[in-house]
């Protein structure tokens, strides 16, 4: 989940972007400025104090979920790494009296460090929640059930290695993440990104030309 800070030439907004397991395209005319905060899963939602999967797929002002977040949030410093310290500084102050639930963020690294391809009965039998309250808590902490983010996390870092290493070797890629096969990485690259990874489209980002 990300705050995103977003202005046109004639109005302003802090937004909330939610978990999202589609892609979405946003048109950026030259003027507009945009400026990206990224959490580590299931943070926000501790300092919400809101259910994440009410936001999955969505794009909210801030305003309408914390008004008290969004009046201490100030994005208007022009120098960047001034404001960078500015928000990091706000940011620390708003987590420091937060309790992050330890067993959904133990359950979330390994996912994350196994590039999801953990399977859920070892996040299970290494937690202290069975199967049915770790299903709820990743629903409520990060937006998806645990086999989903995980999902997300094996194509996103799938997409990565098509950007360092071009489509010269799907099948290669396809295997080292642990998809069945060739076919099965292309069903899922084609379900988060609406395109298949040889697309014409999808030489921009790999630097291949068809």
């Amino acid at each position: 989940m990300d705050i995103i800070y977003v202005k046109h030439s004639n109005s302003e907004d802090i937004v909330l972007c939610g978990a999202m397991d589609k892609s979405i395209i946003i048109p950026i005319a030259p003027q507009d400025y945009n400026f990206g905060i990224r959490f580590k899963p299931s943070i926000l939602s501790f300092l919400l104090n809101q259910r994440c999967d009410q936001f999955t797929n969505k794009i909210i002002s801030i305003r309408d979920i914390s008004i008290a977040i969004f009046n201490q949030l100030d994005f208007k410093e022009s120098n960047e790494k001034l404001k960078v310290k500015k928000l990091n500084f706000i940011f620390e102050k708003l987590f420091s009296s937060i309790q992050i639930n330890q067993s959904i963020s133990s359950s979330i690294n390994k996912i994350v460090s196994s590039k999801g391809t953990v399977l859920i009965r070892k996040l299970v039998n290494d937690s202290s929640l069975n199967h049915k309250q770790i299903e709820r808590k990743f629903l409520r902490h990060v937006g998806f059930s645990p086999k989903k983010f995980a999902r997300i996390i094996r194509f996103f870092n799938a997409h990565k290695s098509l950007i360092r290493n071009g489509i010269g070797n799907l099948t290669s890629t396809a295997y080292e993440l642990e998809y069945t096969d060739q076919p099965h990485f292309n069903k899922d690259y084609k379900t988060f990104t609406q395109m298949s990874p040889t697309d014409k489209k999808m030489s921009i980002f790999y630097n291949t030309k068809k």
